[in-house]
């Protein structure tokens, strides 16, 4: 039997990478707002973020509060009122994207790529998102559920870095078992935190999306490419190289400056 080429693909982090901001923390709000979690949970979070942006605490004192708060309180709610939810906040939240990497994936999906989103949001978020923005699938923290109530028993295996690494393995690992070749060189990945690490070193070509600083140091020491957009503009980073361009609203692109014949990601 012969073998079916794929021309790549690309499995990209969604909140912070793909999303501008946090979608499970979107979800926390939705759920608070909709009855079905306390609203100590948000006020008590919300009390972090402020912390946070007046720099009297640490973004990963807030996401870990958040993520606590999420935990102790989802069990025994309805799922299909919690699924409901889901996909409203996910579909309010759908265009709060970064041009660079909304770019990057409709011209892979063009050239004939299958891309993924890889997160430790909730799987049925996870999975909406990519469904909405046509991709390939998404991998998400999946959640059990009671088959007698019909209620939220657990959280399943949190989708962190390890987990990452092991989704990247087991998605190329099935597609050679379907006998479906991907070019080595093709295999990409694109992350923003130190939780994306994993992930990264497991593809041929990582990209690091506006990185954390434990994430921008491992990326300058093993020369991964970085990319960073401020507003409109987007800066390309690679072993001392670089590129900084605009990306318009019709998704058109304006080079303002470069050092040397860098190539983007986007060529």
């Amino acid at each position: 039997m012969s073998k079916e080429k794929v021309q790549g693909i690309l499995f990209t982090d969604l909140d912070g990478t793909f999303k501008r901001n946090s979608l499970f923390i979107n979800i926390l709000a939705g759920l608070v707002e909709q009855g079905l979690l306390p609203k100590l949970v948000m006020t008590e979070v919300e009390r972090a973020k402020r912390d946070w942006q007046s720099l009297q605490g640490t973004f990963e004192e807030y996401d870990r509060l958040a993520i606590d708060f999420y935990e102790e309180n989802i069990v025994g709610i309805p799922y299909r009122y919690y699924k409901t939810v889901v996909r409203r906040v996910v579909e309010a939240q759908q265009f709060n994207v970064y041009r660079f990497m909304k770019k990057m994936i409709q011209y892979k999906q063009l050239q004939g790529w299958k891309t993924y989103l890889v997160s430790a949001s909730p799987q049925p978020a996870v999975e909406h998102f990519a469904e909405l923005w046509g991709m390939t699938g998404g991998f998400g923290t999946p959640q059990s559920v009671d088959d007698k109530t019909g209620r939220i028993s657990g959280i399943g295996e949190v989708v962190n870095a390890d987990a990452k690494k092991i989704i990247v393995e087991r998605v190329l690992h099935d597609l050679d078992e379907q006998r479906i070749v991907v070019p080595e060189a093709n295999i990409w990945a694109c992350g923003d935190t130190k939780g994306d690490i994993a992930m990264l070193e497991s593809v041929t070509n990582p990209i690091c999306v506006n990185p954390d600083d434990t994430l921008s140091t491992e990326a300058e020491h093993r020369g991964w490419r970085t990319v960073s957009e401020r507003k409109d503009v987007i800066t390309e980073t690679k072993n001392g190289n670089y590129m900084k361009y605009a990306i318009d609203v019709s998704g058109k692109i304006k080079v303002i400056t470069m050092k040397t014949t860098f190539k983007s990601v986007l060529d």
